[in-house]
């Protein structure tokens, strides 16, 4: 069942969740994600050198769970 969700993500979102799999989803892995996330908590700074991070105008130590902080990064950034 797990390799299933592995190789097929987008089966997650269509995943009942009265099934065997939506109730692994709901009870296993989304309180699992949540915990390992505050116990390992990722800044941008950890994924990006800091000669990267100096052409960004945006603070390296921002979560990347923070959702609006990281569309903010991922807009400041230009391509050319």
């Amino acid at each position: 069942m797990l390799d299933a969700l592995a190789c097929c993500p987008s089966d997650i979102l269509t995943t009942s969740i009265g099934t065997n799999q939506g109730q692994l989803i709901i009870e296993d892995i989304i309180p699992a994600i949540g915990h390992l996330r505050k116990q390992h908590r990722l800044t941008f700074d950890t994924m990006f050198s800091p000669e990267f991070m100096a052409l960004t105008s945006v603070s390296a130590r921002i979560e990347i769970s923070d959702l609006n902080a990281s569309d903010s990064f991922f807009d400041s950034l230009t391509f050319e």
